[in-house]
């Protein structure tokens, strides 16, 4: 009986992994959506469902860990502090909204806070090893069907199932069955890392050699999204993870404080010396990008308008705010930034809230979870450049970490 029981449990996690694990790889497939749902949003849905209703009971409801998790607490403030901000826009300054937008933003943020709570529940008391599995299929997965795609739009067709897969002309900027290139950055990134990430929990050289082909390949899938905000966010972490690894380079305490007092002068002497000719190269670069100043211009546009509403500074406008932003050419676009769009949308509170997360996801980098610090840091880069909050990807990520990053630290304890 036992054992037909742990066959059954067997198939329960290989069924409800399969929809997690297609429902993450195909999210960014935003283009192939009916309204707001698309192949990702549904296979993720059913994925809740069976987290929810299933017969596994690893999976059954914990006392608070749906809505109390750091992450949880976050985004119900989030949505709260919307909710809040919207009607006293409307009562304070008597601003007309559309409830279409603003329903369709409440039901986008509850999605992604469903998702990563039902990630908590669903992983929480399963051991690294199977996460690790989830991962590696993400992972392995992702990099075949992208890179399948990638190869088909250079070589074949320009679309595929009626929608265009280059951003303009063939060879412009890959659009991998999403609306806007920045969708796929929301999983090359992580697939990139995530492979790094992976060759630390294997000991076999021909595999690690094979996590490094997979490495390649989602950086290739990422040079063909022509994203400057993107590369940025690869050459600071490139940077990061040498200077991590610097400070880590012996197990002599004493040495160690040592070396990190001299590489941390270097790098100040460094800046302070080179900061005028780095600031010139940066203009350069935001000058030179297609959007670089335009986002400036929008940023400015976009706080500008608590001149008017000081009070909505802390309360935030509501969901769509940011969305309407007018710049100097006439176009209307959203405040491409995740931190202005915060404050927009939510006030300078939950700006703050989200900071604080991010520092409690990395507040302690350690030689094992170096590269989990980096997929935290990598979307922390990105949102200088697009508005994030909304992407599962994202919050599959933030969330992927916390949970890795306890167990791993479970695990050290346990060792000692």
């Amino acid at each position: 009986m036992y054992e037909k029981t742990k066959l059954q449990e067997k198939r329960s996690w290989f069924f409800q992994d399969e929809l997690f694990v297609w429902g993450i790889v195909l999210a960014p497939m935003t283009a192939l959506r009916v309204w707001k749902l698309g192949p990702g949003e549904i296979l993720l849905s059913l994925w809740m469902l069976a987290t929810f209703f299933g017969s596994n009971p690893s999976t059954k409801y914990q006392s608070g860990t749906l809505a109390f998790s750091m992450i949880g607490k976050y985004q119900l403030f989030n949505i709260s502090m919307m909710t809040f901000g919207l009607i006293v826009n409307v009562i304070l300054y008597h601003v007309t909204v559309s409830i279409g937008p603003n329903v369709t933003s409440l039901l986008t943020h509850f999605f992604v806070f469903l998702v990563s709570s039902c990630m908590v529940i669903y992983f929480e008391e399963r051991p690294i090893v199977e996460i690790n599995n989830v991962i590696r299929k993400i992972v392995i997965r992702g990099a075949i069907i992208y890179s399948a795609l990638l190869l088909y739009a250079m070589f074949f067709g320009t679309s595929l199932f009626g929608v265009k897969l280059w951003l303009g002309s063939r060879g412009y900027r890959f659009l991998g069955l999403a609306l806007n290139p920045h969708q796929i950055g929301m999983i090359t990134g992580p697939g990139l890392i995530f492979s790094f990430y992976l060759i630390g929990t294997i000991r076999e050289w021909w595999k690690k050699s094979l996590y490094i082909l997979l490495a390649g390949i989602w950086f290739w899938i990422s040079l063909s999204l022509r994203s400057d905000t993107l590369t940025i966010s690869y050459v600071i972490l490139v940077a990061m993870v040498l200077g991590l690894k610097l400070l880590k380079s012996t197990d002599d305490p004493e040495l160690r404080h040592r070396n990190n007092i001299v590489i941390i002068i270097t790098i100040g002497i460094v800046f302070v010396v080179l900061l005028p000719r780095l600031w010139n190269r940066l203009v350069d670069f935001i000058s030179g990008a297609g959007n670089g100043l335009g986002r400036i211009e929008l940023w400015q546009a976009g706080l500008g308008q608590f001149r008017d509403k000081p009070v909505c500074l802390f309360t935030g406008l509501g969901y769509d705010a940011g969305t309407g932003l007018f710049m100097k050419s006439g176009n209307e676009i959203e405040a491409h930034n995740t931190y202005v769009q915060q404050i927009l949308s939510g006030g300078i509170f939950v700006f703050i809230s989200y900071s604080l997360m991010l520092f409690q996801l990395i507040k302690k980098p350690t030689e094992k979870n170096t590269w989990l610090v980096c997929l935290v840091m990598y979307f922390f880069l990105y949102g200088f450049g697009g508005n994030m909050n909304r992407r599962v990807l994202v919050w599959f990520t933030y969330t992927m970490v916390m949970i890795l990053t306890e167990k791993t630290r479970n695990t050290e304890i346990a060792d000692k």
